[in-house]
């Protein structure tokens, strides 16, 4: 109706209704969002459809004559858009009063159909409700906002460098909601991002899982590709400083796994890193398009540039969008004149695809990181650069040997251009680790002190100073190692690692003679009951203390305890030592029976081999003692020279002999001593093997060829016990062969000597047989009472 209040024509209803549309429009648009720098707004279009509707049924309404019937409304009019869903928390409006209809009313319309679900408004999507959300750690609700950001930017194909970081947010909130698996393809689409900084980022975020995850070698590959995509080499980022010790960490780690499956448990892994947080969406524009240009500009080939750097250095620039690394390497290598030789990389290797964005570098760590983007490692000798890919080697002592170089290389470099002091401290410690498995003490133990004279607060200088004392202890430096730990437990009381501590204090202490102390220590700890581990430790170093006391029932009660405990993987470790500690101190008390099933029960761990061939050896003895040559020589047969050691080979040999002799078969003795006797271990051995033989002789009725062979080795032996008995050996031969004369002499000399006193005794005895064959019984007499003898043999004064 008109302002005169005359009704309005058709026409000027419907530019009124549009009118009316127009100006709700603002009121139905959705809330903006972020895509790139625009803000776009989503129309609420059926919130439109329903405006202009009741429009037309309100002006036909108030335009019919009061008293007129009330027509329905045409077919085309009846046909209007579902209205919009009211909201949840919304309170209904209240029912109007009901109207008493007049006789000419016609009925009511009918009511519009309940709204489709596709019907309902959108939500709306924030790129700084997002970031708020996942720096308050409310993953889910910042990864619906990154998804719905990501769906509106992939409908534009230049939003593609907001789409990189778009995925790389949604990786970020997938990780902190543990689905790896999901974060991982998620970081895998923002690395194939137009943007050098994002490819960067998500190589590095997929280079911390692939570490954590023990998949050091690929690791690896992520953080040389991290590296590879940040530009200026000079340039000190968190994100550059943290790819460089991610590199150097995993190839450390890679090294050490050639070692050993017993890694380091204290492994210091960087942090995430966020090189976009708290910047504009100019900046971010800015940050994301750096190197985006050049990387565009190199897509028919590598741009490689060198220019002259501090004290004539050539600092490189190489741009790659995706070229094989072959021609890379290529081209390098004719603009820096040096040769490129490939080790058993195939044509396949060669072909892998590189990503460069790179300035200032040498052409050493370009051609370094070059090669590690793709999985290759590199071998610089001074005249040609040796490209390996380690998958691909046939001997296992080529990549170990390649980790270990380029490990040190790496964390040398990052110790001149880091600053963080626990990621300086974790480095020195990892290459301390390398170098004392590389067999390297020398360099382990200065690393080691390093870390615990320049990082002394650090978590890892007191683990140094432990892993210091133990290559001292390995070295056989128990005095400087039991100083180092007592330093350590005065330094750090509370030290985490001090059941460890104890545990190497009471083996430092025991070795350097002072049991008493040592066996205090091993108590002290046991008692602690820190562990199942450590209580296993000191027990066992309690028995060995009390076993070399000669305090044997002690010793007894101690190992008793150790092989009581618990089985574990932790405790099993030292367990077939106990048993064999045991057995040990078992023989001694005269227990053979408790012996022999103490070294079964080691025997049946399954220890390491030459374990199990000491204790079978040991075993053989008390069978031996206990005069069960069958079953001594059945444990021998099953243990076969040829896989054990050169010298317990030569023990197995010799046990045999002695086995074979007192079983009364000397000629099976003699063959075997004789084709022993030219591959014998050691000199030592080689007479020992001598003298069994010339016993065999003995017992074969040859005492005259048994006293030459004596006779020929007693001159070429070394003074000492072996000797003694030797001299023995030969004395007594000569008296069964009659050769009292030459007898009589070696006793005289034998008794001249430092030898122990049942040696004495056993020459005193052979002398008094000697005289007694040569009827001289005076002297006989005083030989064999221990009078002593001058020189012409007659009785001192």
């Amino acid at each position: 109706m008109s302002a005169g209040g005359q009704p309005l024509s058709a026409e000027e209803t419907q530019r009124a209704a549009q009118a009316a549309a127009e100006k709700h429009f603002a009121a139905a648009v959705a809330p903006p969002i972020m895509a790139g720098t625009r803000r776009i707004y989503l129309v609420g279009g059926l919130g439109v459809a329903v405006l202009l509707s009741a429009s037309a049924f309100l002006y036909w309404k108030l335009s019919a004559p009061p008293g007129s019937p009330v027509a329905p409304a045409p077919a085309e009019a009846r046909t209007v858009a579902p209205a919009a869903r009211p909201a949840a928390h919304a309170v209904p409006a209240p029912s109007p009063a009901p109207e008493a209809p007049e006789a000419t009313a016609a009925p009511a319309p009918a009511a519009a159909p309940a709204p489709a679900p596709s019907d309902v408004p959108r939500q709306g999507f924030s790129w700084n409700a997002a970031e708020q959300a996942r720096k308050a750690l409310r993953y889910s609700e910042a990864l619906a906002h990154y998804r719905g950001l990501l769906e509106q930017s992939e409908r534009n194909p230049g939003n593609r460098r907001i789409s990189g970081l778009l995925h790389l947010r949604v990786g970020a909130c997938l990780e902190g909601l543990n689905r790896l698996q999901e974060a991982r393809k998620a970081f895998a689409e923002a690395a194939d991002a137009s943007s050098p900084i994002v490819r960067a980022a998500a190589c590095y975020e997929t280079a911390r899982m692939d570490v954590s995850e023990n998949q050091y070698m690929m690791g690896r590959l992520r953080a040389y590709q991290a590296l590879a995509c940040l530009g200026p080499i000079g340039a000190r980022s968190p994100l550059a400083t943290n790819s460089e010790y991610l590199a150097a960490h995993a190839v450390t780690y890679r090294a050490l796994s050639f070692y050993g499956n017993d890694l380091p448990k204290t492994r210091h892994l960087p942090p995430a890193v966020d090189p976009f947080g708290g910047l504009s969406e100019t900046q971010l524009q800015n940050v994301i398009g750096e190197g985006a240009d050049r990387l565009s500009a190199a897509v028919l080939g590598p741009q490689i540039q060198s220019k002259d750097g501090p004290a004539g250095a050539h600092l490189w620039t190489a741009v790659c969008a995706g070229a094989p690394i072959g021609d890379v390497l290529s081209r390098l290598a004719t603009a820096a004149g040096f040769e490129i030789r490939w080790e058993g990389v195939d044509a396949a290797a060669r072909s892998r695809p590189v990503v460069l964005n790179l300035s200032g570098a040498g052409e050493q760590q370009l051609t370094e990181i070059a090669c590690g983007s793709v999985g290759l490692m590199a071998r610089f000798t001074g005249a040609e650069t040796v490209i390996y890919d380690p998958v691909a080697c046939a001997s296992a002592s080529v990549p170990r040997d390649l980790a270990v170089r380029e490990a040190v290389s790496l964390w040398r470099r990052f110790f001149l251009k880091a600053t963080d002091n626990g990621q300086l401290a974790a480095g020195h410690f990892n290459l301390a680790v390398l170098y004392e498995r590389t067999g390297d003490s020398g360099a382990a133990m200065a690393e080691f002190r390093l870390v615990a004279s320049r990082y002394p607060t650090d978590a890892l200088a007191p683990l140094s100073l432990l892993r210091e004392a133990s290559v001292k202890i390995d070295l056989r430096d128990y005095s400087g190692a039991r100083e180092e730990l007592l330093d350590l437990l005065n330094r750090y009381p509370d030290c985490p690692a001090s059941d460890e501590v104890y545990l190497r204090l009471g083996q430092a202490t025991i070795e350097s003679g002072h049991e008493d102390e040592a066996i205090a220590t091993f108590k002290k700890l046991y008692f602690m009951d820190l562990s199942l581990a450590s209580k296993a430790g000191a027990s066992l170093g309690a028995g060995k203390g009390f076993f070399r006391k000669k305090q044997y029932d002690e010793a007894a009660a101690w190992l008793t305890r150790r092989v009581a405990l618990a089985r574990s993987p932790d405790v099993d470790r030292d367990l077939p030592e106990a048993y064999g500690l045991l057995a040990k101190t078992e023989a001694a008390r005269g227990h053979l029976p408790a012996a022999v099933s103490a070294y079964k029960q080691a025997l049946a761990i399954a220890p390491h081999d030459s374990w199990r061939a000491e204790m079978l050896l040991d075993l053989v003895h008390i069978l031996v003692q206990q005069e069960d040559f069958v079953g001594a020589l059945a444990l021998l047969e099953g243990l076969s020279p040829k896989e054990a050691a050169p010298p317990q080979a030569d023990e197995i040999l010799l046990a045999k002999a002695e086995i074979l002799a007192a079983m009364r078969l000397p000629e099976q003795a003699m063959s075997l001593l004789r084709r022993a006797l030219p591959a014998c271990s050691s000199p030592e051995t080689h007479a020992r093997m001598t003298l069994q033989l010339a016993r065999a002789m003995v017992d074969c009725g040859d005492a005259n060829l048994a006293r030459e062979t004596l006779c020929e080795l007693l001159p070429k032996m070394e003074p000492g016990a072996l000797a003694h008995r030797t001299a023995l050996d030969l004395a007594d031969v000569c008296v069964r062969s009659g050769h009292n004369t030459q007898a009589i002499t070696v006793c005289r000399e034998l008794l001249k000597s430092p030898c122990s006193e049942e040696v004495r005794r056993s020459a005193r005895t052979i002398l008094g047989r000697a005289y007694v064959r040569e009827k001289d019984y005076q002297r006989a007499a005083m030989a064999l009472s221990g009078m002593p003898l001058d020189a012409r043999g007659a009785a001192k004064p």
